[in-house]
């Protein structure tokens, strides 16, 4: 038997396309290494080019050759690199050979390497790398080989990790055990203020590790709430709530009602509000009476009976009479109940209409038929889209009919009345349309598009309409209805939308010979189709005969070649009839992904433009797909292109960048123009060169530049390259740029970043030390080794340059006050960090300072005693320029978790002690203001009250510390107005001891009138959807009796609060009546301000 040779299976396979060359190779290399003859072919291909190269990958692939292949696994090239890789999900390749290959990979191919060891589940190469990747690339990069690891080894690496890890889909999957452990040490740990963002950061992992162990996730979110300072669940979180109320619906609906301030969440989706609606009647009003939408929700889920049961009781939680009474809600209830319900609400307010489509028809049309008379337009428009609604409502063919013949007045009606009562019809379910309809449709129809103010929103509803119509009765019996909706849809093409896919066979079967007529409506129908339809042979046969203008024509060709079957035939065809359709870009596509042997013609001539001129002859996204000679062809074509004076200047750059994704002779021609006196074409060269199939030998031409005016393109296009190059080969380039000082600053600033991207940390670490402690050195290089390295100072560990800086007087220490956040390093480093941050406060620089003192309310729980030397700057009243943010900081770190001294407001902490010395200087007079100072020390205290000192969140400790500081402050009785915001910060009013707060208040503002009547009106409840309880009525009846201005200004604002609310009943009508016999006439002036009914 003769031996295969290279160049007779190359030519074999010449003329075959893309796939099937691929097939052929595979098949001859299984047959050849079955008879041990693969070898010799695959060294002569190696020594071939590129396509040579890639062939002899893909048989060494097939015929399994594991030393051959171990060698490619960093192949300069993407394409042989591609089949190394599969090697490595589907070949037995020994563990070692992954792993070095991982070692000495450069950073795009590690991550390659890296992906398919994911994909392959390598757990003991995974396991062998962390801690390699931990040393050499970061803890982040080790983080990524943690989904294959074994759960005991995830549960042993995670927390050491955790600093640079966020939870990935695949991580939560795997190991949510250890996720979920690592989230709750990591939120305990973590200040409140951080958690959210701790949530929203890791959201997908958490969720992917909540529909694991939904139990285990359900004790993470009662203990540490994920809407913490948040009106929303992260939307990855909250979708997993089905799985969690799967487990537990009661558990899972106080999860969700557990935000003090309402939710803000989506809609309950059907499967969560199933589920939920097993959890006890009481928790599902509290969930319900937040939002209408999910009380309907809810309600969907249950029985008849249990749908009252629960309306009744949410308005028994809200007292909110419109939001219990909202139509979404009424319609989920049996008809009985929801006609007597909306009759009594009606009773209450005759206002509102939107109640009447829940009446009978003899009840409810005399009203709406009246409102359609009146002058208003919109309340017209309403009006008759109330009238349909109602039809609907009822649930009878017949009402509807009858609601379409009132339609008929609207003839010679505005459009925007029109277009409400059809958008209404639109919403009808087309099941209650019957036949004898038809002619009452087509008669709004006629009306509406005659119109002179026809709107493109009414057209848009019709097309709704006969759509919804023709959806339902395809194929049925209703034959005049399905004209009607035909001749609409074939009137007001091409807005037409998109059918139910079950439906779509018969509705294109009516639509036939509609479609035959209109290639408008036939491009418009078929794009609203599921891919599955389009194949219906009428329809293919339609399309095959549009010869409108070229776009549709285009139109017609995109939906024929979407049948991945039949489209290399289909366009085989096509490009055989009509040549010029080559230039359609659904052609391009197939013709250079798939029919590869239909490409030669087209090289040869290029493209059939206007001019017969082609800036690329094809679309060459694709060419890793071609033989060598349509690679060669193709680029004598962009040649001819680039070469071409009379070309424009964007054809011949744009054919140059091009040329980047021809394998070989691409960078060939690349190198022709890097050095081209047209400015243009040279730095299109530069830019294109690192996009070639080997970005990394680009790397050296590119460096070339790094001193020349071509720089600002090289350098940046360098960054790719170097993304490619092996780090023994791009340390030692990059060590001579960052340290020369006669390399333009640009190129040493992108250097820096490069190395600290791409090389080993300690040989990064070594070259930015290097670049920053460089004689002569510019100051904007230096910032960029500072900027990475505060960055990631866990991998860039230079301390001592950052403590350098700290204590110079050197501008760089304001990057230094960067947006590092703690959780973002080791635990053994952030104390390390938090006191350069200290140092930075203490500056004398107010900027540095300014800065400092910002991101020590951030780090400083990690170094006490810095935060400590900042009270001085706040007490020291010669200090004019540095206390203001320090007091700043002062304030946010004691209203923290932070704990004592550190925090809070108890005696011997940091406040206490700064609020005390501040005290005592206004006891003692401040400077005087003939030296330009005034009251300097009530000014500061002042700055605290008002502004900077203010609870970040109303709980009970927070209530407390308020409290705390304003007896403190209250020592010194000219410090009352400073204390009194405190004090009304403090107050609950959902507290059973509210009656008792208030009085205290108001026995603080006796001599005070105005401060009195400005408490008054800050008064609001945390929660406006929280009902009065007993305490409520008791505070009011106790502030009213106290007889006090104070106290009465409390009592009216209460009432004012909850009497409306309350739909005043007689208790809060006594109430008010009492505080407009009150004996203090401001009392009364405003309690007689409100009226329990308007005129």
């Amino acid at each position: 038997m003769l031996q295969l040779t290279a160049d007779r299976l190359l030519a074999d396979v010449e003329s075959l396309p893309h796939a099937l060359r691929l097939r052929e190779v595979a098949r001859a290399a299984h047959r050849l290494a079955g008879q041990n003859q693969l070898s010799p072919l695959l060294d002569e291909l190696a020594t071939g080019g590129p396509y040579e190269q890639r062939i002899a990958a893909l048989a060494a692939l097939a015929g399994r050759q594991l030393p051959y292949l171990s060698r490619r696994l960093t192949d300069p090239d993407p394409v042989v690199r591609r089949y190394a890789h599969r090697a490595v999900c589907e070949l037995p390749l020994p563990d070692e050979v992954v792993e070095q290959a991982i070692r000495t990979a450069p950073t795009a191919v590690r991550g390659e390497l890296i992906r398919a060891v994911l994909k392959a589940g390598r757990t003991a190469v995974a396991e062998r790398l962390v801690p390699v990747a931990r040393e050499r690339w970061g803890s982040a990069e080790a983080g990524r080989l943690l989904p294959v690891c074994s759960p005991a080894f995830v549960a042993r690496e995670l927390p050491g990790l955790a600093h640079a890890v966020t939870f990935t889909r695949s991580l939560g999957e795997r190991h949510p055990a250890a996720v979920l452990d690592e989230a709750e040490r990591r939120l305990t740990e973590l200040p409140r203020a951080e958690r959210a963002g701790f949530w929203r950061q890791n959201a997908v992992g958490l969720g992917a590790a909540a529909g694991r162990l939904p139990g285990r996730a359900l004790d993470l979110l009662e203990l540490h709430p994920a809407r913490q300072y948040r009106p929303t669940f992260p939307a990855p979180l909250r979708d997993r709530f089905a799985a969690l109320a799967a487990l537990d619906p009661e558990r899972t609906a106080r999860v969700l009602v557990a935000a003090g301030r309402g939710r803000h969440d989506p809609v309950l989706r059907p499967a969560l509000a199933r589920r939920l609606a097993a959890a006890p009647l009481p928790l599902l009003a509290e969930l319900a009476h937040r939002s209408s939408a999910d009380h309907a929700a809810l309600s969907r889920q249950l029985p008849p009976a249990a749908r009252v049961v629960l309306h009744d009781a949410v308005l028994a939680v809200s007292k909110a009479y419109p939001r219990g009474y909202s139509g979404e809600v009424l319609a989920t209830l049996p008809a009985p109940e929801r006609i007597a319900r909306a009759r009594a609400r009606l009773a209450e307010d005759p206002e509102a209409l939107d109640l009447l489509v829940h009446l009978p028809a003899a009840e409810a049309l005399p009203r709406l038929m009246a409102e359609t008379r009146t002058a208003e337009l919109w309340e017209r428009g309403y009006a008759w889209g109330q009238v349909v609604v109602q039809a609907a409502q009822s649930g009878a063919s017949s009402a509807v009919r009858e609601a379409l013949v009132l339609l008929q007045r609207l003839r010679n009606e505005q459009d925007p009345v029109r277009a409400e009562a059809l958008a209404e019809v639109a919403a009808v379910p087309p099941k209650l349309l019957e036949d004898d309809a038809a002619g009452l449709l087509a008669r709004l129809t006629e009306d509406a598009l005659t119109a002179r103010d026809c709107s493109p929103y009414t057209r848009t509803q019709l097309a709704l309409l006969a759509c919804s119509v023709l959806a339902e009765h395809a194929g049925g019996t209703a034959r005049e209805l399905v004209d009607w909706a035909v001749r609409t849809i074939e009137r007001i093409a091409p807005a037409t939308p998109a059918f139910p896919r079950g439906r779509q066979a018969a509705v294109a079967a009516e639509l036939r010979p509609a479609l035959e007529r209109s290639s408008p409506l036939l491009l418009a129908f078929v794009d609203g189709l599921h891919p599955a339809s389009r194949r219906l042979p009428f329809l293919v046969e339609i399309l095959e005969h549009v010869t409108a203008d070229d776009r549709e024509f285009g139109r017609a060709v995109t939906h024929l070649l979407a049948d991945t079957a039949t489209r290399g035939e289909r366009v085989a065809r096509l490009v055989g009839a009509e040549p010029a359709a080559a230039a359609l870009p659904a052609v391009q596509a197939v013709l250079t992904r798939e029919r590869t042997d239909l490409l030669g013609p087209l090289l040869a001539s290029g493209s059939s433009t206007p001019g017969g001129l082609a800036p690329v002859p094809l679309d060459l996204t694709a060419a890793d797909r071609w033989t060598d000679r349509q690679v060669r062809s193709a680029a004598e074509a962009v040649a001819r292109t680039v070469d071409d004076t009379t070309a424009t200047p964007e054809q011949r750059t744009t054919a140059l960048r091009a040329a980047a994704h021809l394998p070989g002779h691409g960078r060939d021609l690349l190198l022709r123009y890097v050095d081209c006196a047209d400015v243009l074409l040279s730095e299109a060269a530069l830019a294109a060169l690192p996009w070639t199939a080997r970005p990394a030998e680009a790397l050296p031409v590119l460096l070339g530049y790094v001193g020349d005016e071509r720089a600002r393109v090289a350098v940046y296009a360098a960054g790719r390259a170097a993304r490619f190059t092996p780090a023994d080969e791009l340390g030692p380039a990059l060590a001579r740029i960052v340290t020369d000082p006669t390399t333009k600053v640009t190129s040493r600033k992108q250097a820096v970043r490069l190395a600290a991207a791409h090389l080993p940390l300690p040989e990064a670490t070594a070259l930015l030390e290097a670049a920053y402690r460089a004689p002569e050195q510019h100051q904007d290089v230096r910032r960029v080794v500072v900027e990475q390295v505060v960055a990631r100072p866990a991998d860039l560990p230079l301390w001592d340059v950052l403590t350098e800086i700290a204590e110079s007087t050197s501008e760089l220490r304001t990057v230094l006050a960067g947006e590092l956040r703690p959780h973002a390093l080791p635990a053994d480093d952030r104390r390390r960090y938090a006191e350069l941050v200290g140092r930075l406060a203490l500056a004398e620089d107010s900027l540095v300072a300014s800065m400092g003192a910002g991101r020590l309310a951030v780090w400083g729980r990690y170094a006490p005693e810095a935060v400590a030397a900042t009270v001085p700057l706040v007490t020291d009243l010669t200090e004019r320029e540095r206390w203001r943010p320090a007091a700043r900081a002062l304030s946010a770190i004691a209203w923290s978790d932070a704990p004592h001294p550190f925090g809070g407001v108890a005696p011997g902490s940091l406040l206490e002690q700064t609020l005390s010395r501040l005290i005592e200087a206004v006891r003692a007079g401040g400077p005087a203001d003939d030296e330009g100072r005034d009251e300097a020390a009530r000014q500061r205290i002042e700055q605290f009250s008002s502004g900077h000192f203010h609870m970040t969140e109303t709980t009970a400790e927070s209530r407390a510390r308020a409290r705390a500081v304003a007896a403190l402050l209250m020592t010194e009785p000219s410090l009352v107005p400073q204390a009194v915001p405190r004090l009304w910060h403090a107050i609950d009013l959902n507290s059973a001891t509210l009656g008792d707060e208030l009085g205290e208040l108001a026995a603080v503002l006796t001599d005070r009138p105005l401060l009195a009547g400005k408490v008054a009106e800050e008064l609001r409840p945390e929660d406006d959807r929280t009902p009065p309880g007993e305490h409520t009525s008791a505070a009011v009846r106790r502030l009213t009796e106290d007889g006090g201005l104070a106290a009465g200004l409390f009592a009216v604002r209460l009432v004012a609060l909850y009497g409306p609310g309350q739909e005043w009943p007689a208790e809060w009508r006594a109430a008010l009546h009492a505080l407009r016999r009150h004996p203090q006439a401001d009392v009364r002036d405003r309690a007689l301000g409100i009226w329990t009914a308007k005129e």
